[in-house]
């Protein structure tokens, strides 16, 4: 694999998501030009959200069983959006979640004409937008060859399975393994 070939976040954009109230800005390139990220903080710091934002954007549902919309009373309206290349190419997905039922509210569904999915030409043109929910997340599983689990399981490594990842392998490829990672670091 090349780093051409591979799916790599550039910005992460998300509101009213989780603890985040108002407007997040990731940028990935910044961090690190290598493409490995290790997100870390104290409990409740809000790490799950950023994957769960990740996976929403792609995939229009998170792998936990909590809604993504955060529960602050004066949060912004919930968006999720991801700017990624793949094979080279630019495409921005974003999506806007429904609101869960509250005691004084009925449950919104999210809005069919605010998930898109947008291809850029080299010069940053939109070559190609698709809306709707199913759409845009058919969209991204054909680009990327993965479902919402398979990202998650193998891209996304969420906390405490990260052990449990190392241990699949035998010895020798998994010390490798993990010399590897983090030789790119």
């Amino acid at each position: 694999l090349t780093r051409r070939s591979i799916m790599r976040p550039h910005v992460l954009r998300f509101q009213g998501i989780g603890p985040y109230p108002d407007l997040v800005e990731i940028d990935f390139d910044q961090l690190t030009p290598l493409g490995l990220y290790l997100i870390i903080g104290p409990t409740g710091a809000g790490k799950s959200t950023i994957f769960d934002a990740l996976s929403f954007a792609l995939y229009g549902n998170v792998p936990s069983d909590r809604s993504i919309v955060s529960d602050h009373e004066h949060r912004e309206s919930p968006m999720i959006e991801l700017e990624f290349s793949h094979r080279g190419v630019r495409y921005l997905v974003h999506r806007e979640p429904g609101l869960p039922q509250t005691p004084t509210r009925k449950a919104t569904n999210t809005k069919t004409n605010a998930q898109r999915f947008t291809k850029f030409t080299t010069t940053g043109i939109e070559e190609l937008t698709v809306t709707s929910t199913k759409n845009v997340t058919k969209h991204v599983e054909d680009l990327l060859g993965l479902t919402m689990d398979q990202f998650n399981r193998v891209i996304l490594i969420p906390q405490n399975e990260f052990q449990e990842f190392l241990l699949r392998f035998s010895y020798p490829i998994g010390i490798f393994l993990v010399l590897w990672i983090f030789k790119a670091i």
